[in-house]
C-alpha cells in the first residue's frame, strides 16, 4: 500500500513512495507493460517518449505525469533491511510527487 512520505494539510506539495517487492527483477519488458497500463489510464510521458530507460545492472526506469502528479517507477535490487523484511531480493520502486492540501487544484 502507497504511503505518504509527508503530508502536510496547508501546503502544496506532497510525495508518496513505496517499494513493491518482487521475486525476480522486472526488466525493460515488465516495466514497459506498466507503462503502456498508465498511458492507457491517463499517464503521458514526462520529458521524453514514454520509453523505458535502461539505468544499467539490469534495472531500468520511466518517468511519466498525470495532471500535477509526476512519477517514477523503476526495478531495483531491495535494500538488505528489505529483502531481510519481504523475503526477496528485487521491488519495483514507485515514487509519486505531486500537489496535496486544501489548495491542490489551484494553479
Amino acid at each position: 500500500m502507497l504511503t505518504p512520505d509527508r503530508v502536510e494539510p496547508y501546503r502544496a506539495d506532497c510525495q508518496v513512495s513505496d517499494v513493491i517487492p518482487t521475486a525476480e527483477l522486472a526488466g525493460e519488458a515488465e516495466l514497459q507493460r506498466m507503462t503502456d497500463r498508465l498511458r492507457e489510464r491517463g499517464w503521458d510521458h514526462y520529458d521524453g517518449d514514454g520509453t523505458v530507460m535502461n539505468l544499467g545492472d539490469g534495472t531500468a526506469g520511466v518517468m511519466l505525469e498525470h495532471g500535477i502528479w509526476a512519477l517514477m517507477v523503476g526495478s531495483a535490487r531491495l535494500e538488505r533491511e528489505q529483502r531481510e523484511a519481504a523475503g526477496v531480493e528485487f521491488g519495483i520502486a514507485v515514487d509519486a510527487i505531486g500537489r496535496c492540501g486544501r489548495d491542490a487544484n489551484a494553479g
